[in-house]
C-alpha cells in the first residue's frame, strides 16, 4: 500500500579506483514507514584522494555503499545526463536531426581514434584520452568497451591496460562489460546458468570459484582471461555503456562537421 513506504533519496557511493569513489544523488528506494536507510545499509564518509572530506570531525555529506543495499533494497537510480541539452542545440543551430546521424561515420571516428575529443562527452577526460592512444579503439564497438574500461574498477588500471601493452590481447578481446563474460563463455561452450553464475561473480568484484575456473579452463578460456576476470572488482553493463556512446557519438559528429556550431553550443 502506498501510505506503509516511503521514498528515501540518497547519495550512493560506487567504488571506482583503489583510493576514490564515484557517487550520484537520486538513488530512489521504498522503505517502510518509521523506518532509516541505516537500518537496512551501512553509512560511509565521502572519500576523494585517499582523504575523507570531513565538516568539524564529521563527514561532511552522508553517502551510503551501494553493496550493503543490493540484498536488502531495491533501488532506482534517476540519473541527471546533460547530453540530451546539448544534442538539442546543436540541432537547433545546424537544422540537422541527430537522429539521422550515422554511427559509422569516417570522420567522426577519425576524430575519436586521434583523441581530439575534448568537449565530447565520456571521451574529453584525459584519463580516457590516455586510453584511447593506448587501446587503439577502430569502431563505434570498440568506444562502447572505452567506456566500460573506465567506468569499471580494476578493469583498465593493472588489468585490460597491461594485457594492450604487452601485446596478449586487443581492445576488441579484452573484458570491458559485464554481457561480454556471458556472451564469451556460452561461445565457448558453457552452459548459460554457468556462464551467468561467473558473470555476476565477476562483474561483482567476488572473483572465480576453483569450480568456475576448473570449467572455463577446460572449455578453453586462456589463461589471460581467467586471470583478469579474477582482479576486476566491478564491471559496467553493456546498455547504457551503448546509450552513452551513441549520445557521445552524435555529439562528436557535430564537432567533426560543424565545428563552429559545436562552439557555440557549448558556450550557450
Amino acid at each position: 500500500m502506498l501510505g506503509s513506504v516511503a521514498l528515501y533519496v540518497l547519495n550512493i557511493v560506487h567504488p571506482i579506483w583503489h583510493n576514490r569513489i564515484a557517487n550520484h544523488q537520486a538513488g530512489v528506494c521504498k522503505l517502510v514507514m518509521k523506518t532509516g536507510f541505516t537500518e537496512f545499509g551501512k553509512k560511509s564518509a565521502v572519500l576523494n584522494d585517499g582523504e575523507f572530506i570531513t565538516h568539524g570531525g564529521q563527514p561532511g555529506v552522508d553517502h551510503f555503499d551501494n553493496c550493503a543495499e543490493e540484498r536488502t533494497l531495491s533501488e532506482i537510480n534517476l540519473n541527471g545526463h546533460d547530453d540530451p541539452t546539448m544534442i538539442q542545440k546543436l540541432e537547433e543551430l545546424t537544422g540537422i536531426d541527430a537522429k539521422t546521424i550515422q554511427l559509422d561515420d569516417a570522420k567522426t571516428l577519425a576524430m575519436l581514434i586521434s583523441a581530439d575529443t575534448l568537449g565530447v562527452p565520456e571521451f574529453e577526460s584525459e584519463h580516457v584520452r590516455d586510453m584511447i592512444k593506448m587501446a587503439c579503439p577502430k569502431t563505434f564497438d570498440d568506444f562502447v568497451k572505452i567506456i566500460g574500461l573506465s567506468r569499471g574498477a580494476d578493469v583498465w588500471n593493472g588489468n585490460a591496460e597491461n594485457l594492450i601493452k604487452s601485446g596478449t590481447a586487443t581492445i576488441s578481446e579484452v573484458i570491458a562489460l559485464r554481457d561480454e563474460i556471458m556472451t564469451y563463455l556460452t561461445g565457448i561452450g558453457i552452459c548459460n546458468a554457468t556462464a551467468y553464475e561467473i558473470m555476476e561473480s565477476v562483474r561483482r568484484g567476488r572473483g572465480l570459484s576453483a569450480e568456475h575456473e576448473r570449467i572455463m579452463t577446460e572449455s578453453g578460456a586462456p589463461e589471460w582471461y581467467v586471470e583478469s576476470c579474477k582482479k576486476i572488482t566491478y564491471l559496467f553493463p553493456k546498455a547504457p555503456a551503448v546509450a552513452y556512446t551513441v549520445a557521445s557519438f552524435r555529439i562528436a559528429w557535430f564537432k567533426a562537421h560543424y565545428p563552429e556550431a559545436f562552439s557555440r553550443a557549448q558556450n550557450a
